[in-house]
């Protein structure tokens, strides 16, 4: 299993990459400002952000369930 960014900072902390390791999780690094090889990942980060925000307008649910509601829609689709 690998995560892959783009070497932005979101992407360094230092719990993070203590996880990454632990789990024994790949880090990979695209070349920054250049958004047309990370045209997989955002699209899939779309189709969940869409899919969660469905979930919880169809409900009626606060945005506090955001994080479940993402949760549930990556164990839906794999």
């Amino acid at each position: 299993m690998c995560l892959r960014s783009n070497g932005e900072n979101e992407y360094f902390s230092g719990q993070l990459i203590g996880y990454l390791q632990t789990e024994g999780i790949l880090r990979e690094f695209s070349y920054k400002y250049m958004p047309q090889l990370n045209g997989v990942a955002k699209r899939k980060n779309r189709t969940i952000a869409e899919a969660a925000r469905t979930m919880l307008e169809e409900k009626y649910m606060p945005k506090s369930y955001w994080a479940e509601a993402v949760s549930t829609t990556v164990y839906l689709l794999h």
